[in-house]
């Protein structure tokens, strides 16, 4: 996601950065199964250079986003990205 000022200029690019929300807390607390795949699982691998593409590297690192389809920008300077592929939200302050 790029972000532009009003003129169109760059301010910056957000790959993504997602991180364990209240509502996936809950989750893991009901669901300890969960909790321990994700300690043995390598979400933020180094990766081949075959991978080469944003969307190669963002379908295997866990915290970028994969599948992005809308961006809503409140009047309090949130962002808001939803993505498919992961089945959440990722909220950034823009200032």
């Amino acid at each position: 996601v790029q972000v532009l000022d009003p003129q169109g200029n760059f301010l910056l690019k957000i790959r993504g950065e997602a991180t364990i929300s209240e509502w996936a807390a809950d989750f893991f607390v009901a669901n300890p199964d969960e909790v321990e795949v994700r300690k043995i699982a390598n979400l933020t691998p180094a990766l081949p250079s075959r991978f080469d593409t944003p969307y190669q590297i963002s379908s295997q690192t866990e915290p970028y986003f994969w599948g992005p389809v809308s961006v809503k920008l409140d009047s309090e300077g949130k962002l808001y990205v939803t993505e498919t592929n992961r089945h959440r939200f990722q909220v950034y302050q823009i200032d």
